[in-house]
């Protein structure tokens, strides 16, 4: 008998000690308008009940377990993805969140008007006890945003805009070729890791809030232990320097140097070890790695203003 043809989609959720919530987001992937995908829960040597909650799930609605023998970090968790990956799109859930029932099928109807996009974003908002009647119900299949390359999207993405790393569908072929090192960026590493992975393709960003991403004690977002800390945000702005440049000249290089303040300012701030240096310390150490300009010292009003100019006469730029 010959194998069954593999789906449009594949789905991996990754999970570390999630066995209160894995019920309720595997629920909202059974709730989807779009059938065309198959599960697999990528388990990182969980110590709670979760072997025993996907039994019980499985039994059920069958779908794949593979559960590591140690913990091997969120990171590795997510690039063995590549190795595991079968179907034409791939897509990496959290754990903990919630997906818009129609969110799949949204995307696949923008992919369509779109052959040559190899990702698919889509809006977020956090919340501490998420329920899909949360969600809006008169969302639009036409509202979406398009990114012409990697370059215009990851303007998009320096300047804070929402897109949820945690569920992007990737076109798998791209995927597979991510090769990335997340050692400087610490727990900052999901957003480079999002834009390489698109590879040379386009980019779309469906608008509507189509994942609730919950927010509770457990979650690495929420403990500051483990950063982000100062080297790791220089890292990461450092990294869209390289992609956007600092020449004025071009749409990608403005962005970079008249958001540089702001941006600063915010990671600034999120830093756990930010109490070590003063935030103009910061900008002196972010301009010896290459992730700051003159213009950050610039003060803010005059960024707005200018920020809020070239936005009405370029959409390349954010």
């Amino acid at each position: 008998m010959s194998e069954p043809a593999a789906p449009m989609l594949d789905v991996f959720i990754l999970s570390y000690n999630r066995a209160e919530f894995l019920p309720q987001t595997l629920a909202c992937f059974w709730e989807q308008s779009f059938q065309d995908f198959r599960i697999t829960v990528l388990d990182n040597a969980s110590t709670d009940n979760t072997a025993e909650v996907i039994a019980g799930l499985q039994a059920k609605r069958p779908f794949r377990f593979i559960q590591q023998a140690e913990n091997i970090g969120v990171f590795r968790n997510f690039m063995q993805v590549r190795d595991l990956v079968q179907a034409p799109w791939v897509m990496i859930f959290h754990d903990d969140d919630l997906l818009h029932p129609r969110a799949l099928e949204l995307a696949f109807s923008a992919l369509k008007q779109h052959r040559r996009a190899s990702l698919c974003g889509m809006n977020y908002t956090g919340v501490v006890d998420p329920v899909m009647d949360n969600f809006a119900t008169d969302v639009e299949a036409s509202d979406y945003l398009h990114f012409d390359n990697q370059v215009h999207f990851a303007s998009y993405c320096y300047t804070d805009n929402a897109v949820a790393f945690s569920s992007c569908i990737y076109r798998s072929v791209d995927f597979r070729r991510l090769e990335f090192d997340d050692t400087p960026y610490g727990k900052l590493w999901d957003r480079p890791a999002m834009v390489q992975a698109m590879g040379e393709g386009e980019a779309l960003v469906l608008r509507p809030i189509l994942v609730l991403y919950r927010l509770h004690a457990g979650q690495d977002s929420q403990a500051s232990k483990s950063g982000p800390f100062l080297p790791n945000a220089i890292a990461l702005i450092a990294f869209y320097a390289g992609l956007l440049g600092g020449d004025w000249g071009t749409s990608s290089g403005r962005c970079f140097v008249i958001n540089n303040r702001a941006v600063l300012k915010s990671f600034y701030k999120w830093c756990s070890d930010r109490g070590e240096v003063t935030f103009n310390g910061f900008v002196a150490r972010a301009r010896k790695a290459g992730a700051a300009t003159g213009f950050s010292f610039v003060p803010r009003p005059l960024s707005r203003l200018l920020k809020k100019w070239h936005r009405k006469r370029d959409r390349h730029f954010f």
